[in-house]
């Protein structure tokens, strides 16, 4: 009995199937304008979102050549005779690749846009030109994540450490440090920084604390990563703050 049973349902909906293509089939003969018009609409979004994917494609596909044409050219060796660009001095590299990136950051968003970003800093420094600095230190400080999040603010901190804003730019370097945003790399970095800070505000004695403590956390390090590159420039600064010292006493 299930058997059949069974049987029974599946020509039911077999009829139910054919008979729904068969009012089909009469509508269409009925009304043969209005399915016309119905599948020209369709045809016409489908056109419309193929056009739209392809150009939105065509659209990233051009703005990632800008991006790599802008690296392309910081890369090159202007004195490899036989890299493919040529250019008279750095000066000159740099300003193309700032050409070309300015031309492309407008059009950028997310990821891509932090990343030409960042290039355009180098290219700003490498030029000595700093009026946009703020500006695209700022955004990268608020938008950015993880390192590109670094960079803006530890840009932002420099900045006003260059400018003699001591305060505002030990308050960065305190937040990127509870952040966990430096890692082990940046802490030695920032811990020079702010001597410097704590120097241009005045409290050497602090300064000078902060070096030595550093300098000998490194003493009889025999790890195979030695000490950091910054720790060069903390043993000057540290010599000097010592000197002064030496010199206000007598």
């Amino acid at each position: 009995m299930t058997k059949r049973k069974d049987e029974r349902r599946e020509l039911l909906k077999e009829d139910e199937f054919l008979s729904g293509m068969e009012k089909a089939a009469r509508y269409m003969q009925q009304n043969p304008a209005q399915v016309l018009i119905a599948l020209a609409v369709f045809l016409g979004l489908v056109a419309a979102l193929t056009i739209y994917q392809a150009q939105n494609l065509k659209s990233a596909n051009q703005r990632a050549s800008a991006i790599y044409e802008a690296e392309k050219i910081l890369q090159t060796n202007i004195d490899d005779e036989t890299a493919e660009l040529k250019f008279a001095n750095n000066r000159e590299k740099y300003e193309a690749a700032l050409a070309k990136l300015n031309e492309v950051i407008p059009e950028l968003s997310g990821i891509a846009r932090h990343q030409a970003m960042v290039m355009k800093i180098g290219c700003l420094t490498s030029l000595g030109v700093t009026e946009e600095l703020a500006e695209l230190y700022g955004e990268l400080a608020d938008q950015g994540e993880g390192s590109v999040k670094l960079i803006g603010m530890m840009g932002q901190a420099d900045l006003n450490l260059a400018e003699g804003r001591y305060d505002e730019a030990i308050d960065i370097y305190d937040r990127i440090e509870a952040a966990k945003l430096n890692g082990a790399a940046y802490e030695d970095l920032i811990i020079y920084k702010k001597a410097l800070c704590l120097k241009g505000k005045g409290d050497e004695t602090t300064a000078r604390q902060e070096l030595a403590a550093l300098v000998d956390r490194y003493e009889g390090d025999e790890s195979a990563q030695g000490e950091p590159p910054v720790l060069i420039k903390v043993r000057e600064l540290l010599e000097e703050l010592e000197g002064d010292d030496a010199k206000s006493e007598s």
